[in-house]
């Protein structure tokens, strides 16, 4: 069985021609993921990003 975490990073960088984006986790570590797998949500007029990771 995969666990699933969910986390809140921050996007740093957007790339729409490979739908994806960069994002830093709390403990500094930057990863790419896919628009597909990133769900957004928004909390008082601010977007938060969260991401999924298997």
């Amino acid at each position: 069985m995969v666990k699933k975490t969910l986390h809140a990073p921050m996007c740093l960088k957007i790339d729409e021609n490979h739908q994806k984006c960069l994002l830093r986790y709390e403990d500094r570590s930057e990863y790419w993921s896919l628009f597909k797998d990133i769900h957004r949500g928004t909390v008082a007029c601010q977007h938060t990003l969260f991401a999924l990771h298997f």
